[in-house]
C-alpha cells in the first residue's frame, strides 16, 4: 500500500494536478484583489400588477399615499454590479389580493435578477397598506334651520317645507356613513329682520357630519334644495268684561286662554291687520267665575284670504270672589287728632270701638290701622262742649269699602278747668240770660 502511494506521488499525473489546482488558486488569489466581490443599494421601481382588478369588483382607491419605488441591496463582482441596470431587477405587488373595502395590506415580491452572479440580500418595504372603498347610493333627510331672527318682529313662520323630504345621494361609504343629513340655512340668501311674506326659493344644501360638522367641501357636486316659506302674523287677542257682579262681589281676575293666533293671508291684508276682538265676557249679577268660549276664526275679517294656522277656541274667563271682611280696634291711643289746642282737654266717650272694612282678600291680608290712619278732626271745635265727630280714614283708597258711618262722642273741656266745675259764663253771657 505504500509503495502505490509513493509510486503515485512520483508519478506524472499527480505533478499535473498539483499544478492545476495551484493554477486555480493563484487564479482566485489574483480575481480576489483585482475584481472582489461587493454590494450595492439600488431604487426600483414597483411593478402593480393587475391594477384595474379592485374597480372590477367597484372599489375605489382612497390611499393618501403609497410608496411606489423598492430600495434593494444586491451583492456580487464588482464589475457585475458596476454594469448592472435597475431595470434588470424586477419588484411586483399584485392587486388582484384586494377583494373588499377598507384597509389591505399586500406583500411586496422578493426582487428577482435574471443575471448571474447576483444575490439579493435585502429590500424595502417588504408591505404596502392600500385603502379602499365602495361607492354606495343613500336618501340623506332634509332638515331646515328656521332661524328666527330672520323674520321681521310680530312675525312667525306658519309652516317651512322643501319639496322633498331627503335626497339620494352616491358617495364612498366611509363618507356617506360619516353623514347624517343634508341642512338647509335659510340665512344663506335671507336677511335677519326681513321676512314678512311667503318664499319659494332654491337654498344650498350643506353635507352635516353625525358629530355635526360641515363636510360639504368632501362632496364633488352642490345640492340645490327648494324651499317653501309660509309666514304667518302673530296677531293679539283682545276682549271686554262688562257689568258688575252680584253686591258683595267682586272680579278678581279676568284673563283670556290665547293671548295671540298666528294667521295667514294675503300680504296687504296681514299687514293691516294688528288685533281681533273675540267678543265681551258679561258679568252682571255673577257670584260664581264667569267664562266664555268664541271660535277665533269665525272673528276673522272677511277680507284678505286670512285664515288661521291652527284652530284656536279663546276662553275669556272672570274670577269671581265674594267680598271680606276685617275688624280693627281703634282707641284714644291710635287716632290721630286733627287741629288739637293745648287749652282744651279732649275725652273720648267710648274707651274703644270696633272699625270694620270690606275689600278684597288679598289686599284685606295686607292692610294695617296704621295704614288706615284714623282720624278726628277737631280743629273747627274751639269752644268747650260735647261734639258728635266723624271718625274718617284716610289711608283707605277708592278699593275699600267702609259700609258704616263711625261717629265718636268727644267732650271738650278747659285743659285748667277743677273737676266736675262747670267753667263760668263769659258776662255778655250773663246779661242775656
Amino acid at each position: 500500500m505504500k509503495d502505490k502511494i509513493k509510486t503515485f506521488f512520483d508519478s506524472k499525473t499527480f505533478f499535473v494536478i498539483l499544478s492545476i489546482v495551484l493554477a486555480v488558486c493563484a487564479w482566485l488569489l489574483v480575481l480576489s484583489y483585482t475584481n472582489p466581490i461587493t454590494s450595492r443599494t439600488m431604487e426600483i421601481q414597483i411593478d402593480f400588477l393587475n391594477s384595474d382588478a379592485p374597480a372590477n369588483l367597484d372599489l375605489q382607491d382612497q390611499t393618501v399615499t403609497y410608496p411606489k419605488i423598492a430600495t434593494v441591496t444586491v451583492s456580487g463582482r464588482q464589475d457585475v454590479l458596476n454594469n448592472l441596470a435597475a431595470s434588470e431587477l424586477e419588484v411586483t405587488v399584485d392587486l388582484s389580493e384586494i377583494t373588499k373595502a377598507g384597509a389591505t395590506k399586500l406583500k411586496v415580491s422578493k426582487p428577482t435578477c435574471e443575471r448571474l452572479g447576483i444575490t439579493v440580500n435585502d429590500y424595502y418595504p417588504k408591505t404596502i397598506e392600500f385603502t379602499y372603498d365602495t361607492v354606495v347610493r343613500k336618501n340623506l333627510e332634509i332638515r331646515i334651520n328656521e332661524d328666527v331672527s330672520l323674520l321681521k318682529e310680530g312675525y312667525a313662520y306658519a309652516s317651512v317645507t322643501s319639496t322633498l323630504s331627503s335626497i339620494p345621494v352616491s358617495g364612498l361609504a366611509s363618507l356617506l356613513e360619516s353623514c347624517s343629513h343634508v341642512e338647509v340655512n335659510l340665512s344663506d340668501s335671507i336677511q335677519a329682520g326681513s321676512l314678512d311674506s311667503n318664499k319659494t326659493e332654491a337654498f344650498l344644501g350643506r353635507f352635516i357630519s353625525t358629530t355635526g360638522e360641515d363636510i360639504t367641501h368632501r362632496f364633488n357636486a352642490e345640492q340645490q334644495i327648494m324651499v317653501n316659506i309660509q309666514i304667518a302674523k302673530k296677531v293679539a287677542l283682545t276682549y271686554d268684561v262688562t257689568g258688575k257682579p252680584a253686591t258683595d262681589f267682586y272680579v278678581s281676575k279676568e284673563s283670556i286662554s290665547h293671548s295671540h293666533v298666528l294667521v295667514v293671508g294675503d300680504y296687504d291684508a296681514l299687514k293691516n291687520l294688528s288685533s281681533i276682538s273675540v267678543g265681551t265676557l258679561s258679568v252682571a249679577g255673577k257670584q260664581s267665575n264667569a267664562e266664555l268660549s268664541v271660535d277665533v276664526a269665525t272673528k276673522l275679517p272677511k277680507n284678505g284670504n286670512l285664515s288661521l294656522v291652527n284652530k284656536v277656541t279663546a276662553k275669556i274667563t272672570a274670577e269671581i270672589k265674594a267680598y271680606q271682611t276685617k275688624t280693627f280696634p281703634v282707641n284714644d291711643t291710635n287716632i290721630n287728632w286733627v287741629g288739637k289746642s293745648e287749652q282744651f282737654t279732649y275725652t273720648l266717650s267710648l274707651e274703644s270701638l270696633e272699625v270694620t272694612i270690606k275689600g278684597k282678600e288679598e289686599q284685606l291680608s295686607k292692610l294695617t290701622l296704621a295704614a288706615m290712619a284714623p282720624t278726628l278732626d277737631v280743629q273747627d271745635k274751639q269752644v268747650v262742649g260735647s261734639y258728635n265727630i266723624p271718625l274718617t280714614f284716610p289711608g283707605l283708597d277708592d278699593s275699600y269699602i267702609q259700609e258704616t258711618e263711625y261717629v265718636l262722642t268727644v267732650v271738650i273741656t278747659q285743659a285748667n278747668a277743677e273737676d266736675d266745675v262747670p267753667s263760668p259764663l263769659p258776662a255778655s253771657l250773663e246779661e242775656n240770660g
